[in-house]
C-alpha cells in the first residue's frame, strides 16, 4: 500500500459524470475517484457536453432524466460525429422499461444501468468498456501498420483479400 493514500488499483482514465442531482454527483464523484484517475462532474447534458468538449474523457455516464439537455440527447450528439462516436457512452436511469433500454442502445449508448445500481459493478463496466476499446484500437492499428502481404489478417480467404486491398487504398491515399 502506497503511503500517499491513493490505490495501487487505480487505473488513468477520465470519467464525466452527469447527473442533475448534486448528492448523487458529490458520492459518485468520492467513490470514481477511487478507482480513476480523473472525474468530471456536470449538473445536465448541455454542461456535459462542453465538459466533454473541452476534457475529451475516456467515458461519460449520463443520467437520462436531466434538465437543459437529457442524456437521450448528449448520447446521440456524441455518437453522431466521426471525431466523437467512439466515446463510451453509460446511460444511467430509473426507467427500467424495455422501451426506453432500446432506445438508448439504439442511440448507440455501450450500456445501460438502471437506478438504483451497485457501485463496484459500474466501475467494473467502465474498466471493461475502456479496455475493449483499447484492444480493438490496438488490433486496427496493428492492421493499418501490416506490411506483410503474405500473413492472412482473417481466416476467409475472400474476406482478407478484400481487408489488404481496403488497407493498401487507404495507406495509399
Amino acid at each position: 500500500m502506497q503511503s500517499s493514500g491513493h490505490s495501487i488499483d487505480k487505473y488513468p482514465y477520465s470519467v464525466l459524470f452527469a447527473d442533475d442531482e448534486e448528492k448523487i454527483r458529490q458520492s459518485m464523484e468520492r467513490l470514481l475517484s477511487l478507482k480513476f484517475e480523473t472525474i468530471y462532474l456536470a449538473k445536465d447534458g448541455a454542461e456535459a457536453l462542453e465538459i466533454y468538449k473541452e476534457k475529451s474523457p475516456d467515458i461519460v455516464i449520463t443520467d437520462i432524466m436531466m434538465p437543459n439537455m437529457n442524456g437521450f440527447d448528449l448520447c446521440k450528439l456524441i455518437k453522431s460525429t466521426f471525431e466523437t462516436s467512439h466515446i463510451p457512452v453509460i446511460l444511467l436511469t430509473s426507467l427500467d422499461e424495455r422501451s426506453k433500454q432500446l432506445e438508448g442502445l439504439g442511440l448507440g449508448a455501450d450500456d445501460y444501468i438502471t437506478k438504483p445500481f451497485d457501485v463496484s459493478i459500474l466501475k467494473q463496466r467502465i474498466i471493461s468498456i475502456i479496455k475493449n476499446r483499447d484492444i480493438v484500437r490496438d488490433k486496427v492499428l496493428k492492421l493499418f501498420n501490416q506490411t506483410d502481404q503474405e500473413v492472412p489478417i482473417l481466416s476467409n480467404e475472400q474476406n482478407d483479400q478484400f481487408v489488404k486491398k481496403a488497407l493498401k487504398v487507404v495507406r495509399e491515399n
